[in-house]
């Protein structure tokens, strides 16, 4: 199995297809019980959620006054946790460390355990490539049954 290294030098496996459904399924439970809301950047990164059955409270970044878009998703879900999908390259870890300290300012918890997973455990690099990494892992697992 192919694997990772963290940054404790401890190996760590890229997750397996069961594993990234059973995050995907938590993800959808929180969002049923109102606790959770997800930010991506843009529209084929929330199309990508929607095909993964992930339907609700998913909003987009879009637009140059970032400020403003950040403002409303906080007054409108207070005592909520936000998870911001952001690509894991360069300037979507620049983005993402922006918002998380604006949203932060803005009275938001920031839930990092899921972004940490999909960054850490698969070779996504863009959210919006997320649906077709799960799809390929599982048509691997079962031309190899």
């Amino acid at each position: 199995m192919k694997s990772l290294v963290n940054n404790k030098n401890q190996k760590m496996a890229f997750a397996t297809k069961q594993e990234i459904e059973e995050i995907i399924e938590k993800i959808k439970e929180e969002i049923e019980e109102d606790k959770i809301l997800i930010l991506v950047e843009g529209k084929k990164d929330k199309a990508a959620l929607l095909h993964l059955g992930i339907k609700e409270q998913v909003f987009i970044l879009n637009g140059k006054d970032i400020w403003n878009r950040l403002e409303e998703i906080a007054n409108n879900n207070q005592g909520k946790h936000i998870l911001i999908l952001t690509d894991f390259d360069k300037e979507g870890k620049k983005l993402y460390g922006k918002i998380t300290k604006d949203l932060e300012r803005l009275g938001m918890r920031i839930n990092k355990k899921y972004r940490e997973f999909f960054q850490k455990r698969t070779k996504v690099s863009q959210i919006e490539g997320l649906d077709t990494y799960i799809e390929n892992i599982k048509q691997k697992t079962l031309h190899n049954k």
